[in-house]
C-alpha cells in the first residue's frame, strides 16, 4: 500500500512538495558552486555572480510546475545539479587562460570591478592595475619556435604567480601581455616597489635549448585613486602607461597620469597617418655624405629614413621611428629603405662610373629579428642590379644582446655576400670585448657625443684613441660621426680616424641634392 501512495504523489505533486524539491535542487546547486569555488580562490570572490547562471528563478519555477505533471519529476534535482555543474565548469574555463592556468582578462575585469566598488565605499582603500608586456618575445618566438615561446609564457606566469601577494590577481590577456591586480596597497609607492621587485624576478635568464635568454618586461601602472567608475577605464589607463614605457626604453615602469591621454591620442592619430603614408610612398631615404679623411672626397653615404609629406614638410624621425618599431611598421619601412637605397646606388653607378660609392642602410633590432632578412637583402640587390659590396648595413650594439648566436650567424651570412657591417654609435651601448671578438664587423662608428667634445675634453680624446686602436686590432676602420666644425675635423684626422660624417659636410639630403653634391666633386 505504501508504494502506490508514493507513486501517486509523484504524479500529482502538491505545491508544498514542489517547493521542497526546488529547495533541495537549489541546495545541491549551491553546494556544487561552493565546491568549485573552494578549489579556486579567485572564483570564490565571484560566487554571487554564479547565481545568475542558467534560467531565472521565475523561469525555473514555471518549468518545474509543468514538469510536476510528468512521472519523471523526481529526477529534476539531479538533472538541475548536472546542468548547473556543467555551467559552472564552463564558466571556470571561460575565465582562465588555457596555456598558463592564470586568470584571463574577463576575470580580472570582474574582480577589479569589485575592488573599485570597495574603493568607492572606503576612501582609505587603494588598489592598482599593472599592464605588463614582455620584451623581445616575438623575436624569441620567431627564432626558437612556438614551443619555446610557450615555455617563456609559462615560466613568466609561474614567476608572476610567485610574486603575487594574498588577494592579488595575475592574469594573462593574450600573447605576451599580462595584467595584475594589486589589492589593498598602503600607498602608491607600494605599487612601484612591488613592480620593481617583480621585474627583478623576471630578469633572471630562461634556458631554451641550451641558450640563456632574457625576455625582460615593461610595466604600466594605474591607481584606483583616479576615481574610476568602470574597470575597463582603469585597465585602459594602465595600457596607456605601458605604451609610454615603450617610448622610454627597456625595463621601464610608468605610472599613469592624465597628460598621457593626450599623448596616446596623438600617437593613435600618427599611426593612422603613417599607414597611409606608407601606402603613398612618403617614406624616403635621405643621404648624408661620408668623407674619406685621407683624400677629403666623398666615399659614400648613409641612408636615413625620412617621412616627407605631400606639402614637402618633414616629420622628425624621433617622432615616427619609435612608434613604427612599436607597431611593427619598421619592417615595411626598412624593406623600402633597402630597395630604394639599392636603386639609388645603381643610378649613381651609371652616372658616376669612376667613383665606387657605397651606401650604408640602418637596420633596427626589430628588422634584424625577421627570419627572411637575408632574403630581403638579396632581393634588393638583385632587383637593383648592383654589386653586393656597394651596399653596407649599420646596426647598433643593442642587437648583440638579443640572441648572440643567431645574430652572429645572420651577420656571417650577410658578410659572405661581400656586404660590410658597420657598428653604429659605438661606445654608448652594451658591447664587451668578448662580444666584439665574436662579432663580425668591418667598421666602428664613433658616437658624435665623443667627437663633439674631443678637442676640449681629454677623456673623450682618450676614448677615441682607444676605439681607433681597437678597430685596428679587429682589422676594421673607424668612422667619426657628428663632425660639425673644422676644428673637430682636424682633431679626427690627427687621431687617425679613417672617415667622418656630420653637418660640417652636409645634412641628410634628398637624392637629387646628394647627386649634385657628388657632381661638384668637393674636397674637404
Amino acid at each position: 500500500m505504501m508504494l502506490p501512495a508514493m507513486t501517486s504523489l509523484s504524479r500529482t505533486s502538491t505545491p508544498n512538495r514542489a517547493v521542497q524539491e526546488e529547495a533541495l535542487a537549489d541546495q545541491a546547486v549551491h553546494q556544487s558552486i561552493q565546491r568549485v569555488a573552494d578549489n579556486d580562490p579567485m572564483l570564490a570572490m565571484l560566487v554571487p555572480s554564479f547565481k545568475k547562471i542558467g534560467d531565472s528563478g521565475a523561469q525555473a519555477r514555471a518549468r518545474d510546475q509543468q514538469a510536476a505533471q510528468s512521472p519523471s519529476r523526481t529526477s529534476a534535482p539531479c538533472e538541475s545539479l548536472e546542468r548547473y555543474e556543467l555551467s559552472i565548469q564552463g564558466s571556470n574555463d571561460a575565465l582562465h587562460d588555457k596555456l598558463t592556468g592564470l586568470a584571463n582578462r574577463t576575470l580580472l575585469t570582474e574582480l577589479l570591478g569589485s575592488a573599485l566598488g570597495r574603493a568607492n565605499l572606503d576612501s582609505h582603500y587603494l588598489c592598482a592595475v599593472l599592464s605588463l608586456n614582455l620584451e623581445r618575445f616575438r623575436y624569441i618566438n620567431d627564432s626558437f619556435g612556438r614551443a619555446a615561446g610557450d615555455r617563456i609564457l609559462r615560466v613568466t606566469s609561474e614567476r608572476l604567480a610567485q610574486a603575487q601577494r594574498p588577494g592579488d590577481v595575475v592574469a594573462r590577456y593574450g600573447g605576451d601581455e599580462f595584467g595584475i591586480l594589486l589589492d589593498a596597497i598602503a600607498e602608491p609607492a607600494e605599487a612601484k616597489r612591488f613592480t620593481e621587485a617583480m621585474l627583478a624576478g623576471l630578469a633572471k635568464p630562461i634556458d631554451l635549448e641550451g641558450h640563456e635568454v632574457y625576455p625582460g618586461a615593461r610595466v604600466g601602472i594605474a591607481l584606483s585613486s583616479g576615481g574610476y567608475a568602470h574597470p575597463e577605464e582603469m585597465i585602459r589607463d594602465a595600457d596607456t602607461a605601458l605604451h609610454r614605457t615603450k617610448q622610454r626604453g627597456r625595463g621601464t615602469i610608468e605610472v599613469f597620469d592624465r597628460t598621457m591621454q593626450g599623448t596616446m591620442l596623438r600617437a593613435l592619430k600618427l599611426e593612422q597617418e603613417m599607414r597611409l603614408a606608407l601606402a603613398a610612398h612618403e617614406f624616403l631615404p635621405f643621404f648624408q655624405p661620408i668623407v674619406d679623411l685621407r683624400s677629403g672626397l666623398i666615399a659614400g653615404f648613409e641612408a636615413l629614413a625620412r617621412w616627407q609629406k605631400p606639402d614637402g614638410k618633414l616629420v622628425s624621425p624621433a617622432e615616427f621611428i619609435p612608434l613604427s618599431e612599436e607597431i611593427g611598421l619598421i619592417n615595411q619601412i626598412g624593406r623600402r629603405m633597402l630597395a630604394t637605397s639599392a636603386k639609388q646606388i645603381a643610378t649613381w653607378q651609371r652616372s658616376f662610373p669612376d667613383q665606387k660609392l657605397r651606401v650604408s642602410v640602418n637596420l633596427s633590432s626589430k628588422q634584424f629579428g625577421q627570419p627572411d632578412l637575408v632574403e630581403q637583402i638579396d632581393a634588393a640587390i638583385a632587383e637593383a642590379g648592383i654589386e653586393p659590396d656597394r651596399l653596407e648595413l649599420e646596426i647598433t650594439e643593442s642587437i648583440l644582446m638579443e640572441n648572440t648566436d643567431a645574430v652572429i650567424a645572420t651577420l656571417k651570412a650577410i658578410r659572405a655576400r661581400g656586404i660590410k657591417i658597420l657598428l653604429d654609435d659605438f661606445g654608448t651601448g652594451y658591447s664587451s670585448l668578448s662580444y666584439l671578438h665574436r662579432f663580425p664587423s668591418d667598421a666602428l662608428k664613433i658616437d658624435g657625443s665623443f667627437v663633439r667634445q674631443a678637442h676640449k675634453v681629454p677623456l673623450s680624446r682618450e676614448i677615441i684613441r682607444a676605439i681607433v686602436l681597437l678597430a685596428r686590432c679587429l682589422g676594421g676602420v673607424v668612422i667619426a660621426e657628428g663632425v660639425e666644425t673644422a676644428e673637430q675635423l682636424a682633431t679626427m684626422r690627427e687621431m687617425g680616424c679613417d672617415f667622418a660624417q656630420g653637418y660640417f659636410f652636409a645634412r641628410p639630403l634628398p637624392a637629387t641634392a646628394a647627386t649634385e653634391l657628388i657632381a661638384a666633386n668637393r674636397k674637404w
